[in-house]
């Protein structure tokens, strides 16, 4: 029987363990048009795209200390980048039937940072917030960089 009594131990004590991991959503407040995805903070991976104003869903994650991390698109400076450069001649897009009235090539997301580590520790629930000023460009992840 001690052995049983040891799993059973065990069992709870990883269950309570688990329960007390620190929880965190992250929110887009970048504005519009701004869209985010591949949202990461403390080994939490977000593979949705944020448009402005919304938020993951809660993840448990390791307690400690870091920067999310996550991708950008800001759509309205992709479409006048790329108008731009269709009416200068330095690239050429085919027509579509639609409100831009091109057939635009696939988005650019930059990988960006917070410029803040934020501390998340057992028992706690942490809202990130993604805001204009408070985010950098991430140059240890793989590009594009950013704008």
């Amino acid at each position: 029987m001690p052995v049983a009594r040891f799993i059973c131990a065990l069992a709870v004590s990883l269950c309570g363990c688990q329960a007390l991991e620190p929880e965190v959503a992250v929110c887009n407040l970048l504005g519009d048009p701004v869209q985010v995805t591949d949202i990461s903070f403390q080994e939490c991976f977000w593979p949705v795209i944020l448009s402005p104003d919304e938020c993951t869903s809660p993840c448990a994650c390791h307690p400690g200390s870091g920067r999310a991390r996550f991708r950008r698109f800001d759509v309205q400076w992709f479409v006048n980048e790329i108008i731009d450069s269709a009416e200068e001649g330095i690239l050429e897009l085919d027509p579509a039937d639609d409100r831009i009235g091109w057939k635009l090539p696939a988005p650019i997301w930059h990988t960006y940072m917070t410029s803040e580590n934020f501390t998340v520790d057992y028992g706690d629930f942490r809202r990130i917030d993604l805001l204009g000023g408070g985010i950098e460009q991430d140059f240890e992840a793989p590009g594009p960089h950013g704008h």
